[in-house]
C-alpha cells in the first residue's frame, strides 16, 4: 500500500493521506455521521479552483512549480492516458475547465455522479461516492474475494532510471481505500503497464512536441515525492493525523 497512489498522487499508505481512506477512518456504518475531511476537502475553494492535473499536483503551500509548465488536463499524462492501451493517445480528458475550453461535456464520463474530481463540491457526487465507499466496506468486512467480484485492482507502474517504482491505480480505488483503512499492508494487483523514465523521449506528449522532456519528467517525479499530506495540510491549514 505504501507504494500505491491514486491518479493524483494521494497515497493509500498510512504515512500519507487519501480522501477515501479519510472518509472511512472518520465514519461508522451509520449514515447519520458528522461531515468528514472527505467532504471538507472536496468542498474547499482551493480544490474546486483547480483546472488541470498540474494544479492538483501543485496544490500545496510549497508547490513543485508545475502550474507554469506544460498543462495536462485531468485524465491526461505526459505518456498519454493512464491505462497502457491509451499510452499512444492523449487520454480521456475531463473536468469543468476542460469543458469550458473545448465545449465538451465530461461531468458524467464514468457514469452519473461518478466523476468526483469534475467539480469536487457537487453534492450528489460526494453523496454517491460516500455511499459506494461505505457499502464496499460492509461487503469487504465479510470477506475480500476479488476473483468473485471485479478481479484484482489494476495498476500502472512508474519506474525511475535507478529502478525505484511507484504504482498508480487505474481501477480499484475504493477497494484499495477500504483495504488500507482495514489495516491491510499489501495487496495482490494486476500490472496493466509500465512507464519507464528512460523512455521519456517516446512518451506521447513529448513525441508529439506538446511538452519538453523536462516538463514531462516534472509531472512523473511528482508521483514519487507527493503523498497527499502536503495538499490536505495546505487546504485545511493543519496536519491531518490518521488513527
Amino acid at each position: 500500500m505504501a507504494g500505491i497512489s491514486d491518479e493524483f498522487g494521494f497515497t493509500f499508505g498510512r504515512h500519507g493521506w487519501h480522501p477515501f481512506v479519510a472518509l472511512l477512518d472518520q465514519t461508522v456504518d451509520d449514515e447519520a455521521v458528522p461531515i468528514t475531511d472527505f467532504e471538507r476537502f472536496f468542498g474547499s475553494p482551493a480544490v474546486n479552483a483547480v483546472r488541470n492535473l498540474n494544479e492538483v499536483l501543485d496544490l500545496s503551500a510549497q508547490p513543485l512549480g508545475l502550474t507554469a509548465r506544460c498543462p495536462f488536463w485531468l485524465g491526461t499524462y505526459p505518456w498519454g492516458g493512464l491505462a497502457a492501451a491509451d499510452h499512444d493517445e492523449a487520454g480521456p480528458a475531463f473536468g469543468w475547465a476542460y469543458d469550458e475550453a473545448t465545449g465538451s461535456s465530461t461531468a458524467d464520463l464514468w457514469g452519473p455522479d461518478r466523476t468526483v474530481w469534475y467539480r469536487p463540491d457537487r453534492r450528489p457526487t460526494l453523496a454517491n461516492e460516500r455511499r459506494l465507499t461505505l457499502d464496499l466496506r460492509r461487503s469487504i468486512r465479510k470477506g475480500y474475494r476479488p476473483l468473485r467480484a471485479r478481479g484484482f485492482p489494476r495498476l500502472l507502474l512508474l519506474r525511475r532510471s535507478n529502478g525505484e517504482t511507484q504504482s498508480v491505480v487505474i481501477d480499484g480505488h475504493h477497494r484499495l481505500a477500504v483495504l488500507a483503512h482495514l489495516g491491510v499492508g499489501s495487496v495482490l494487483a494486476e500490472i496493466d503497464g509500465v512507464v519507464d523514465e528512460r523512455n521519456v523521449a517516446d512518451w506521447y506528449r513529448v513525441r508529439t512536441g506538446d511538452c519538453s522532456a523536462d516538463d514531462a519528467l516534472a509531472v512523473f517525479d511528482a508521483f514519487f515525492v507527493l503523498d497527499g499530506t502536503e495538499r490536505v495540510r495546505h487546504v485545511f491549514g493543519r496536519s491531518v493525523v490518521t488513527p
